[in-house]
C-alpha cells in the first residue's frame, strides 16, 4: 500500500470518528434539561413553599411575589404549602398540575385561615 492510500484511509477513519462523536454528543442531553416552565405566585397574605417531587427540588416565594420555575421533562405537578404568619409551621394550599407548561400560572391566594390555589 502506498503512502497516498494510507493517508486517505486514515483521513476517512478520522472523519468517521468525528462524526460518531458528534452523534453521541447530540444524543447525550442531560436528564435535568429544562423543557418548560411555570410561574408560582404568593398572592395571599402569606409566603409559600413549593415542591416539585419529580424533580427533587423546592423553593419559597415571598408574599406578593411571582417566581418563574423551570420544569424538567416528566414533571406533572407541583405541591404548595403556605407559612403561618405567627409561627414557623406550614399548611397545605394545594397541588397544581401545569395544563399548558410555559403559560400556566399558579396563584396561592386567600388568607392563612382560608387558603386557595387557582391557576390561569
Amino acid at each position: 500500500m502506498n503512502l497516498s492510500t494510507r493517508i486517505k484511509r486514515a483521513g476517512a477513519a478520522g472523519v468517521t470518528a468525528v462524526a460518531a462523536a458528534a452523534v453521541v454528543m447530540a444524543v447525550a442531553v442531560p436528564a435535568s434539561a429544562t423543557t418548560s416552565s411555570t410561574t408560582i405566585c404568593a398572592s395571599g397574605n402569606y409566603r409559600i413553599r413549593f415542591e416539585l417531587p419529580q424533580q427533587g427540588s423546592s423553593g419559597e416565594v415571598p408574599r406578593g411575589v411571582c417566581q418563574y420555575v423551570p420544569l424538567q421533562a416528566g414533571t406533572s405537578y407541583v405541591k404548595i404549602w403556605g407559612y403561618w404568619n405567627t409561627n414557623p409551621g406550614t399548611f397545605y394550599v394545594g397541588t397544581g398540575h401545569p395544563q399548558n407548561p410555559g403559560s400556566t400560572w399558579f396563584y396561592a391566594g386567600g388568607t392563612t385561615t382560608s387558603p386557595n390555589l387557582t391557576f390561569g
